[in-house]
């Protein structure tokens, strides 16, 4: 059974494709799929971080140029750019499924394998900054959500 590392691979191929051929997400899986033939239980866990990738895109992108104080976006190389994309919508949308500790080390053995030089040193240094400081933003709100049973403000005399 391929496992998640196999299913980063797959979305971290199809992010890079992207970045050369603006297309819709289906149209680009579907294309890589015939060529790869990757595995379905592989496949089904890429497209849940693809979808929250495309999603979330304009957020995850905000976050990334935070936490990369000196470096315009636009400079970090299309693996690092996508490695970061898919390792933040993982740890911020799927940390339920997955420990924060482990999207960062998947996200640098990534980087190791298919960035250049500093590669593995840039990734982990994005990716503690998100979790340490936009990690807790989210989650605090989300856990108040969930205190409250989900609704986004408290009821007047139900407190």
């Amino acid at each position: 059974m391929p496992g998640r590392r196999y299913a980063r691979e797959i979305a971290l191929k199809v992010l890079f494709h992207l970045e050369f051929n603006p297309e819709p997400l289906q149209h680009a899986v579907d294309k890589l799929q015939y060529v790869h033939n990757w595995k379905e239980k592989g496949l089904q866990y890429a497209l849940r971080i693809l979808s929250l990738v495309e999603e979330h895109l304009t957020e995850i992108d905000s976050y990334i140029s935070r936490a990369s104080k000196n470096w315009k976006f636009e400079r970090i190389g299309k693996v690092e750019r996508c490695i970061l994309r898919l390792s933040s919508a993982e740890l911020l949308y799927l940390s339920s499924d997955v420990p924060p500790k482990v999207c960062i080390d998947e996200a640098v053995e990534m980087a190791k394998t298919f960035g250049n030089g500093d590669a593995a040193k840039f990734v982990n240094g994005i990716m503690d900054y998100i979790y340490k400081n936009i990690y807790p933003e989210l989650h605090s709100n989300h856990n108040l959500q969930s205190e409250l049973g989900g609704m986004d403000e408290v009821q007047p005399g139900k407190n």
